[in-house]
């Protein structure tokens, strides 16, 4: 009897353990990057976006909204942003905001878009030549960019040699200002932001009209994620913007 009762236990506890890690198997673990000043803990010690905090703010709300769709815990883990690409060699991993390019395309699962706008090369107002196209652009002496984004991937490909890579695009736009450098390239979602941040104004820098890249923002899933989650995911962000909610987030977040 009493060895019958052993065997019982032993069961149960494979059980409750293959259950639990089966659970486990299925978190995914959301990670965001350049929030700071965009975000805040709440009472639920929940990341919360900012009101009208820009595109940062934006993107972790419609992720919690994404998240309470799918069932999924609400939590995020702040990160910079390369050390979130190499995060998603990991398993059950996901980041967001990133650029789906033609580099990145296979290496992950993708959701999106969460939003698009467009970038454009800013330059001083001190500039002697103003830049009004590519070639231009492509001799000045030195172009600022957050290292590994997607602007710089692109002005890689494009066959630009003058890139000087950054840990901040807010330093990019000082350096910009005191005329460190010649260019940098911002999306419009987030050049209000950054030039708050920087302590710039529009009698420092000005926008040229050289658009360099629309840029659209997705979740990137690591590989492990089977193709029945992504799809569940993707429902979640189309049955949002669907049902007014995504409108709703843009007036209190995006702008």
């Amino acid at each position: 009897m009493r060895r019958n009762f052993n065997w019982l236990c032993y069961v149960f506890l494979v059980l409750t353990i293959t259950f639990y890690n089966n659970a486990l198997a299925e978190t995914t673990e959301f990670l965001t990057h350049s929030v700071e000043g965009k975000v805040y803990i709440d009472e639920h010690g929940e990341l919360r976006g900012l009101k009208h905090g820009g595109r940062r703010a934006f993107n972790v709300e419609l992720v919690r909204e994404m998240m309470l769709l799918v069932d999924h815990q609400v939590q995020f883990q702040i990160v910079p942003f390369a050390r979130g690409q190499l995060a998603l060699k990991k398993k059950r991993k996901a980041l967001f905001n990133i650029a789906r390019t033609e580099k990145r395309e296979a290496l992950y699962k993708w959701v999106g878009p969460l939003q698009v706008d467009n970038v454009y090369f800013y330059e001083s107002v001190n500039q002697s030549k103003p830049v009004t196209d590519f070639d231009q652009a492509k001799n000045v002496s030195g172009i600022c960019v957050l290292r590994g984004t997607s602007q710089h991937e692109n002005l890689l490909a494009l066959g630009f040699k003058n890139i000087f890579a950054n840990n901040s695009w807010v330093a990019c736009l000082q350096m910009l200002a005191m005329g460190r450098i010649d260019l940098v390239p911002i999306s419009d979602s987030l050049v209000n932001t950054l030039m708050v941040e920087a302590h710039l104004t529009y009698k420092q820098i000005r926008k040229t009209p050289v658009m360099v890249q629309k840029n659209a923002g997705y979740i990137a899933f690591s590989k492990d994620h089977s193709d029945d989650e992504i799809a569940q995911w993707q429902q979640a962000l189309d049955k949002l913007k669907r049902s007014g909610k995504y409108d709703e987030l843009v007036q209190n977040y995006l702008h």
